[in-house]
């Protein structure tokens, strides 16, 4: 599969584009990559992955920069933080992501 037909995939619309006011709105109430606190190329990122049956509720969305949003992939958050922590050397609560998530 080349890179066009992967892109093409169903459902691999962005968020920002399905619906932007609930990435308006956990942008604004995030402000940070909730990961590793960066400030720069923010995305909105699904706590349960989309192809794990994760929802655009603004309780399961977190705001995350580009570099750990794409370095995720469609991993659960505690295989996540686990893999961030030692690839990338970030550290995080996997509770406080999930409690800043259900700030809304």
């Amino acid at each position: 599969m080349n890179r066009a037909e992967w892109s093409a995939r169903p459902n691999r619309e962005s968020l920002r584009r399905r619906n932007p006011k609930l990435a308006a709105l956990v942008l604004a109430r995030d402000k940070r990559c909730v990961y590793c606190r960066a400030t720069k190329n923010l995305q909105v990122d699904h706590l349960i992955p989309r192809s794990k049956g994760g929802t655009d509720d603004p309780r399961f969305v977190v705001c995350s920069c580009k570099r750990c949003n794409c370095s995720r992939q469609d991993r659960d958050l505690d295989e996540w933080q686990a893999y961030a922590r030692r690839v990338h050397g970030i550290r995080f609560s996997a509770e406080d992501v999930r409690a800043q998530a259900r700030k809304t």
